[in-house]
């Protein structure tokens, strides 16, 4: 029996993939193979199109994404692992001098220094780094000996300003200086008779510890840096200090005197609360302009005959009734808050009936009603990191930091209020 050829064309299907989390659709083309056969055997009909199931691959967004994340952790453990390695061999390589000639004059000298404030890879003698320093500074050095770098202190000249240059009672003192870093430092400073020692260590951009006769200041910067994270992430005086202990380096912590060990002490003799009163009255210059905003009226609010006050209570403040009295008036008293005198007054006095408490609850009298809270609960919530800062503090000190606090919070939200133009 003859056999013949059946002779089919290329025929094309489609089916639908997912790519990276694209849906594709990808074409292909096939030549069916050629099979013998008998023309009784032949279909009379031929299909025109071949029926291909289509397999359809799904892949959820969640696993694309997982996928996406992982490659990425991937790629910057492997940056950061080989950077690091180069960033550990650079520095070993600069703790160590490769040779003894100067960097800034050349000349081949014993005794080489570095400064860590300046640029700290250059090392350099001891004339250099006297040129470099001839001003007054706070910077620390090191020098190189016995195959390392060891902490140096060279005698620095005394700090002489131009206000004081002819005067006849002037005279010179040792002060304990605390750095921006929280590092100690003995300076010699020109104070004179006729100004007061807080006065002149101001004008060096120093706040003294104690208003008389002080030993130890503090940077400004520094002072601002602990104001800062108090309003900001509730930092506590005693924490800021730790902090400052555990940023220094193993071979900085040097001991200059018996004041520069107790910082903490220092900071909480009244002078941390004046310091951040200074600050109020540099921002707010009320004291010289009463015109002028005190921080604590609200730009947004409209000045008219009807006001809305919301009432709610934050028991989470508490303060301990053994941790002291007023030894005087607060610095911000009636900024915020009233006197305690009148709150135990009027809780002393406030004896309703409880028919009356109903009859005039908020829900009953005129002009009253009732808030879900949401706007007020986020002021507590911000107030409630200072519990347990404010709890043992004394009531005059309490009440001007947490002043100090509402005028931080009022001025983030005036910084959000877009312009009214």
């Amino acid at each position: 029996m003859s056999q013949n050829y059946v002779k089919k064309r290329k025929l094309q299907y489609a089916y639908v993939t997912h790519v990276n989390g694209r849906k594709k659709t990808v074409k292909k083309s096939y030549k069916p193979e050629e099979i013998p056969c008998s023309k009784e055997s032949l279909p009379s009909t031929l299909p025109s199109t071949p029926v291909i199931e289509e397999e359809r691959i799904e892949v959820s967004d969640e696993n694309i994404n997982i996928n996406k994340y992982a490659k990425a952790k991937h790629q910057r453990i492997s940056n950061w692992t080989e950077t690091y390695n180069k960033l550990v061999s650079y520095a070993k390589e600069k703790e160590a001098v490769n040779t003894l000639n100067c960097h800034d004059c050349g000349i081949r000298c014993e005794d080489l220094y570095r400064c860590i404030d300046c640029i700290s890879w250059p090392v350099i003698c001891g004339s250099c780094l006297d040129l470099r320093h001839q001003h007054p500074h706070l910077h620390v050095f090191e020098k190189w000996m016995h195959g390392a770098f060891i902490g140096y202190a060279p005698p620095t000249l005394p700090w002489k300003g131009k206000q004081h240059e002819l005067c006849t009672t002037s005279y010179l003192k040792e002060i304990v200086v605390i750095d921006d870093k929280g590092r100690k430092h003995l300076r010699t400073i020109q104070f004179c008779s006729c100004e007061d020692e807080a006065v002149t260590l101001l004008s060096y951009n120093l706040w003294p510890a104690y208003p008389k006769i002080p030993h130890l200041a503090f940077h400004m910067a520094l002072l601002c840096w602990l104001n800062g994270l108090l309003h900001e992430c509730h930092v506590s005086v005693k924490g800021f200090c730790e902090a400052l202990k555990a940023r220094q380096p193993k071979l900085c912590k040097m001991l200059v005197t018996k004041e520069g060990k107790e910082i903490y002490k220092s900071l909480m003799a009244e002078t941390i609360h004046h310091f951040r009163q200074y600050v109020y009255q540099m921002d707010y210059m009320t004291d010289y302009y009463p015109d002028l905003d005190d921080g604590c009226n609200c730009p947004a609010c409209f000045e008219a005959d009807t006001s809305i006050f919301c009432l709610d209570a934050d028991f989470q403040l508490v303060r301990k009734s053994s941790s002291g009295y007023n030894w005087i008036a607060p610095k911000h008293e009636d900024r915020f808050f009233v006197h305690q005198k009148l709150v135990d007054d009027f809780v002393k006095d406030y004896d309703t009936p409880k028919i009356e408490k109903i009859l005039l609850g908020p829900r009953r009298t005129e002009n009253h009603g009732l808030t879900d809270g949401e706007g007020i609960e986020r002021l507590w919530s911000y107030l409630g990191g200072f519990s347990t800062i404010t709890k043992e503090m004394t009531p005059e000190n309490r009440t001007d930091l947490l002043t100090d606090g509402l005028i931080y919070f009022g001025q983030k939200i005036r910084d959000k209020i877009g312009n009214s133009t």
